[in-house]
């Protein structure tokens, strides 16, 4: 990128907090000048806009504009040289003392504002005239706050439940049509309904990417317990494409490891699905492809009532989600009854429980699940709408060998006794699913006939998430 580019971009966190995002964006740009000595001698390379794997760094049409001078009247800048490419740093936060902690950080070199980022596009115009006078930011980047609008005093513009969703909705409408769009967001991003109208109003004018993140068995950030996806938004453009990673799972062994194998897959847009599948491997978009091309899904045999029943936990489960035909043992302080997190489903009468189970156990339903979920819960909408074509429910080899795997769980369960705070003294029955793969293999590939798999992408789900799910720590 040439000098002149890095002198005028204006880059903004709109929750920006201590400053750590803007921070390095200052050591960034410097340190990129620092390798640039004559701007004009150095133009940028043309960019045909068809977007690719890895996100471009300049878009067509990109004409940064002048960053502005240090005498904002309403935020004024503290005393302090600042450093060569870094008089275009912007940030905005809630919190008048946090945004002093921010001013120390950077040496007087961003314009801060004490204001609420999901303020309407009117306020930010007011704040920051001589940024919209050129079409909005170059670069927004940043970490929204991970909040429900019930945790918060202010109130979210309409149609909004959570801040950082807000938040999106506002970084979309503040930058310019050539500008880049980077944050890091919950998992929710690409797997509930209640952000897609956001991310879809993204969509439909940047292509986007999105590498998502788990928490277990190591988490991406300290003390965040949930898994993230990273957000990067390119520049408009006609026909924009999405594209994205697998469930990334890591140990803090392999951690260094972890964003230089980073690699994208093209995903599909598909218009009514609340989610963005998360796919790493080359193989996957066609193995998605079938599974949508089925017609049926699970929830056409699955009802509230009925005295056939499947029993399963909604949360819990890393690795392995148990699915039977029994209610598993628990108890409470020496009484029988069940766990919190149990729940069952009822089964049509004339589809046999015993293969609808080993659907649900397969290694199939574990890939959908990790592609269209948030990965945390197992909520009755995900068994739902799990495609499984009515022939392989009917077929009698898939109920055998449901029959095998559940009487295999049973006989090697155990019990679990813990010491917790709010159940006290608690016993449940646990399975170790992972000494059952040999019948789970079996349960793939009868599977596979259905789907229509190719050997080669029966052996991708079979090997699917396979080290974590038989490692160690893995339950």
């Amino acid at each position: 990128m040439c000098a002149e580019v890095l002198e005028r971009l204006t880059v903004l966190d709109p929750t920006c907090g201590e400053g750590a995002f803007l921070l390095a964006a200052q050591r960034l740009i410097t340190e990129l000048l620092d390798g640039v000595p004559d701007s004009r001698a150095n133009p940028m390379p043309p960019n045909d806009g068809r977007g690719g794997v890895s996100p471009p760094v300049c878009g067509p049409g990109y004409q940064p504009g002048h960053s502005p001078g240090d005498g904002w009247a309403e935020e004024p800048c503290a005393g302090g040289d600042s450093p060569q490419g870094a008089s275009g740093l912007y940030g905005v936060d809630l919190s008048a003392a946090v945004l002093e902690v921010c001013r120390e950080r950077l040496g007087g070199a961003a314009r801060l504002h004490h204001g609420n980022a999901v303020d309407d596009r009117v306020a930010w115009l007011r704040a920051f005239p001589e940024v919209f006078e050129r079409g909005g930011f170059d670069i927004i980047l940043g970490n929204p706050p991970f909040l429900e609008a019930r945790q918060v005093a202010f109130t979210l513009p309409p149609g909004h439940r959570t801040v950082h969703g807000a938040c999106l909705e506002r970084c979309r409408e503040l930058l310019q049509p050539a500008g880049r769009l980077g944050l890091v967001m919950p998992l929710a991003l690409v797997a509930t309904r209640r952000l897609a109208p956001a991310r879809e109003r993204l969509e439909a004018e940047r292509s986007t990417w999105y590498a998502n993140f788990a928490w277990r068995p190591a988490g991406l950030f300290p003390d965040v317990n949930r898994p993230i996806t990273l957000l990067l938004a390119g520049p408009r453009q006609a026909a924009p494409r999405t594209y994205t990673t697998g469930y990334r799972k890591w140990t803090a062994a392999t951690r260094p490891l972890l964003l230089p194998t980073l690699a994208y897959v093209a995903a599909p847009r598909l218009p009514g699905v609340p989610w963005v599948p998360k796919l790493g491997d080359p193989l996957e978009p066609e193995i998605l492809r079938k599974l949508l091309g089925v017609p049926e899904r699970l929830g056409e045999v699955l009802s509230t009532t009925g005295a056939r029943r499947i029993w399963y936990r909604t949360t819990g489960g890393l690795y392995w989600k148990v699915f039977t035909d029994f209610a598993p043992e628990f108890s409470s302080a020496g009484v029988a009854s069940a766990s919190s997190r149990q729940t069952s489903v009822g089964v049509a009468a004339d589809v046999p429980v015993e293969a609808v189970i080993a659907a649900l156990s397969s290694h199939i339903y574990w890939w959908w699940y990790s592609l269209t979920s948030t990965c945390r819960d197992n909520n009755p909408a995900d068994l739902a709408g799990f495609p499984v074509p009515g022939r392989a429910l009917a077929d009698p080899e898939l109920a055998r060998l449901g029959r095998e795997y559940l009487d295999g769980i049973a006989a090697g369960s155990r019990r679990l006794v813990r010491e917790q705070r709010q159940t006290g003294h608690t016993v449940t029955q646990s399975f170790v699913i992972r000494r059952s793969k040999p019948v789970l293999d079996a349960i793939g590939r009868v599977l596979a006939t259905h789907y229509g798999f190719t050997d080669a992408e029966a052996e991708c789900i079979e090997c699917y998430d396979i080290k974590f799910r038989l490692g160690a720590t893995a339950r």
